[in-house]
């Protein structure tokens, strides 16, 4: 019976779990000969301000251009440490981080997402939400959570 799982994507915030989710998903990946899709989501405000512990500021220019590349930077560093038989891509998206990585897993036929969970619960979790909680409910394909 042929491997049903080729493609993984691995969203990343660049914490722990989401290294231990990458590790978890390079072991698969090296198993199941599948690529790996590395996808960090920039959540910047969609307006020309920043909401600081001052109010709204002024996004400087070239902020997002800055974010970006020091993003892609990061994104390769963690993609040296793959070893994924059929490759490994990084990706940005910019957004909302559940409804980014649960589109780009549907657009990109990706068969499983692996991704770190912080495991908060009750204060926390109410004021943080969970991204994963909600890729969990809304992706088109299984989702393996990893604590670190």
């Amino acid at each position: 019976m042929p491997n049903p799982l080729k493609r993984i994507l691995v969203p990343v915030d660049f914490n722990v779990p989401s290294r231990a989710a990458l590790m978890l998903a390079d072991d698969l990946a090296a198993a199941l000969g599948a690529s790996i899709d590395v996808l960090h989501v920039i959540d910047l405000p969609g307006g020309e301000s920043l909401l600081t512990s001052e109010g709204h500021v002024p996004v400087p220019d070239g902020y997002r251009q800055a974010v970006e590349q020091q993003v892609a930077g990061r994104l390769k560093e963690w993609l040296a440490t793959t070893s994924a038989p059929a490759g490994a891509s990084s990706h940005v998206a910019e957004g909302q981080p559940a409804a980014e990585i649960a589109g780009y897993a549907s657009n990109h036929q990706i068969d499983l997402i692996v991704m770190g969970t912080h495991g908060r619960a009750g204060i926390a979790h109410l004021f943080t939400g969970s991204v994963t909680e909600n890729v969990v409910r809304i992706a088109h394909c299984p989702v393996v959570t990893v604590r670190a």
